[in-house]
């Protein structure tokens, strides 16, 4: 009987353990994609500054992109500012951030696609 007993409580410390590996992997990877998301639209910003000074009036079809990507990476954006404020994030809103992610990283590559068509 005291085997058993030692047997779960061994097993309950071994998941126990990897669950809290996994949870910091996974939050790593996040940090780590949602960096790069983030790092991409500020270059893709800077690089619709640029383009818009060589032009003379930006097209309507890049404007309509680049509020695009700031409505679509706004949550990333406010994720962004409270990390960089050493805010408290809350685990639902990470998650929001989380689902939102892949549709600001499409929007950047249609602004992409359209200051291609621009030059």
């Amino acid at each position: 009987m005291l085997s058993k007993i030692v047997f779960i409580y061994l097993s309950c410390a071994v998941l126990s353990a990897c669950s809290h590996v996994s949870a910091v992997v996974y939050q790593s990877e996040f940090s780590a994609y949602a960096e790069q998301v983030f790092r991409r639209q500020n270059s893709m910003t800077s690089r619709i500054m640029m383009a818009a000074s060589d032009m003379e009036e930006e097209s309507d079809a890049l404007q309509q992109v680049e509020m695009e990507m700031h409505d679509a990476c706004s949550l990333l954006n406010q994720y962004s500012e409270k990390e960089a404020n050493n805010e408290k994030i809350s685990v639902s809103f990470k998650n929001r951030v989380k689902n939102s992610i892949p549709d600001c990283d499409a929007s950047i590559d249609a602004v992409e696609q359209q200051l291609k068509q621009v030059k």
